[in-house]
């Protein structure tokens, strides 16, 4: 039940292809699904007027530019991100009157640039153009002419109040093909091209609002990816584009799946608007952080690698280091030397050993450890039972040193190691007997895709063994921040969840077991033997990573003493899906 009852959401989006699947949500009933009512107000003037229309009200909602969006919120304003939509780039093209003598970009120094609006899209990446060129704006390399929209943007090359404008070049090329307009090169966006934002007052008074109309658009989004020729035609016949173009800009196009915010896109996006002398990193408040551009609550956070790396506290390094002070940096090594030191999960070697007994592991079969780390479990199972494991991680430095550590342990006949994202590496499909898992899908968002794709990977009535995170009971809202933000853990199911996910898939005889006790106890010690050896730990680490490996136990610690976090082991087989 909402405590809070809004009529309607006002979202306000350019009357362009790419909020098709707005239309469409409205058209085919899915807001109604979602009981959240939607009005989409088209702004043809573009992102400018859409940051104008969240400040002055007129908007709840905007799809716009990021790094329009981006500029506004890191210069002071309410409004908040709340979702990726649009995930591939915007490819802008350059655009002139037919008879003009400019013939590329380089021509363009000195002249005037067309605009819809100051803090628009257009007008942000004409800086971004200037500082690819090494031009300087501030001296008169280019100039701006405010012309509103596409209409006053084509007018204004006619009449001569511009030389040049750019404009997304697919919802342009019907001029370029009439022969009212000239593309003289393009430029592309070097970050997602369209968000989603929302007032902070909508926010806190209608947040269940909001969700649901993610949760919806989402929806929308991936009907409308998957509905091939069907939604290349709805884009050709509304927005009068010729079939092969509908059907290009399509194949192009990617909408998030999950609206996943990358902080890394953040932070690339505000570093090239610095770049471009836009925005000014000296004149943020003293208060203003990356993670304060978006809303934590209603925000799908996106895990980056480089995230990774910094949550994994220099795991790489840590091993560098201990094998430094134990004099092994180099020669043959053996998994005993090492095994205190190459189980990144709980109870180490115990727990992989245990997990080989469940799947009953013989000389020969195959096994896929997902977030093989530093390759420790890969080593164990592949030297006691002769398996053959493939291990994949989404950190390179962590898999290099695996497949180093894994020769001189002489077992690099048996594992293998591949960088990147499970959901995404290539790996054989139907290739494994089982597959393995230690504290590693917290990091993952979309664990339908997950289990999804780990059911292709294993061979008919292949097994598997994981322990991860399991929620309890509801978080707090410092529980939740501190599990975004500390653990890079965006999403913990409860058993019911995870057990209907999994099933989902196509997995049978899925059994889930509750360690949350023995998890809890141990992630306490941890810290306190932590806190015991701290000094031969900044002997070996260094200050700086001691204090980082202190303050994640410390807040691992505390999210399982708060009751709410435990610890689930799930097995299951492959079943025959029915499709």
């Amino acid at each position: 039940m909402e405590f809070f009852k809004r009529d309607k959401l006002i979202v306000g989006g350019v009357p362009e292809h790419f909020n098709s699947p707005w239309h469409l949500a409205m058209s085919n009933g899915i807001f109604q699904k979602y009981n959240v009512d939607v009005e989409f107000k088209s702004v043809p003037e573009g992102s400018g007027k859409m940051v104008a229309g969240l400040k002055d009200k007129s908007l709840d909602v905007a799809i716009i530019l990021t790094e329009a969006i981006v500029n506004d919120i890191a210069s002071g304003s309410s409004s908040r991100l709340i979702a990726t939509y649009v995930e591939s780039p915007l490819t802008w093209g350059i655009f002139v009157k037919p008879d003009s003598s400019i013939q590329s970009i380089a021509d363009l120094k000195g002249k005037t640039i067309g605009i819809s609006r100051i803090g628009s899209g257009s007008h942000l990446m004409s800086y971004v153009l200037a500082d690819q060129q090494e031009w300087k704006v501030d001296d008169g390399d280019l100039k701006f002419e405010i012309l509103n929209n596409i209409t006053g943007l084509k007018e204004g090359i006619r009449d001569g109040k511009c030389d040049a404008f750019m404009w997304e070049q697919f919802m342009t090329k019907p001029y370029v093909d009439s022969g009212e307009l000239r593309k003289i090169g393009v430029i592309v966006t070097p970050w997602p091209c369209f968000m989603i934002a929302v007032r902070e007052e909508i926010l806190k008074r209608h947040f269940n609002s909001i969700r649901k109309m993610l949760l919806a658009i989402q929806e929308s989004a991936r009907n409308f990816q998957n509905g091939g020729q069907s939604s290349i035609d709805y884009i050709s016949t509304k927005f009068n584009l010729k079939p092969e173009d509908a059907k290009e800009w399509f194949s192009q196009v990617r909408f998030s799946q999950d609206g996943s915010v990358s902080r890394r896109v953040l932070v690339k996006t505000m570093d090239t608007l610095s770049r471009a002398h836009i925005l000014n990193y000296n004149n943020l408040s003293k208060d203003f952080s990356f993670s304060s551009l978006y809303d934590r609550r209603a925000v799908m956070h996106s895990v980056d690698m480089e995230e990774i790396q910094t949550i994994q506290l220099h795991y790489a390094q840590r091993m560098r280091n201990e094998l430094k002070d134990m004099g092994k940096e180099s020669g043959s090594l053996t998994e005993d030397e090492i095994k205190h030191l190459d189980q990144l999960h709980y109870f180490g070697e115990e727990v992989v050993m245990a997990a080989a007994n469940f799947l009953k592991l013989n000389p020969g079969k195959r096994v896929l450890d997902v977030g093989s780390g530093l390759g420790g479990p890969a080593r164990l199972l592949a030297e006691k039972f002769q398996v053959q494991v493939d291990g994949v991680d989404i950190e390179r430095d962590r898999c290099e040193l695996a497949m180093d550590i894994t020769k001189r342990c002489n077992l690099d006949n048996l594992c293998r190691f591949f960088v990147g994202d499970i959901n995404t590496v290539q790996i054989p499909a139907q290739n494994y007997h089982h597959f393995v898992s230690w504290l590693v899908f917290l990091h993952i968002q979309d664990k339908i895709r997950l289990f999804s794709n780990l059911y292709e990977k294993l061979l008919p009535n292949g097994t598997f063994i994981i322990e991860d995170f399991v929620k309890l009971a509801p978080f707090s809202e410092e529980e939740k921040i501190d599990l975004e933000v500390a653990v890079a853990c965006p999403y913990v199911p409860g058993f019911t969840e995870y057990q209907k996910v999994i099933e989902a898939a196509g997995f049978v005889d899925v059994i889930t077991e509750d360690i949350s006790s023995s998890w809890s106890e141990h992630v306490h010690e941890r810290l306190k033997e932590m806190e015991t050896n701290r000094n031969r730990n900044v002997r070996i680490h260094g200050e700086k990573i001691t204090e980082g490996l202190h303050y994640f136990y410390t807040i691992i610690d505390k999210l399982f003493q708060g009751g709410n976090l435990g610890g689930i082991r799930i097995t299951g087989r492959k079943g025959n899906r029915i499709l």
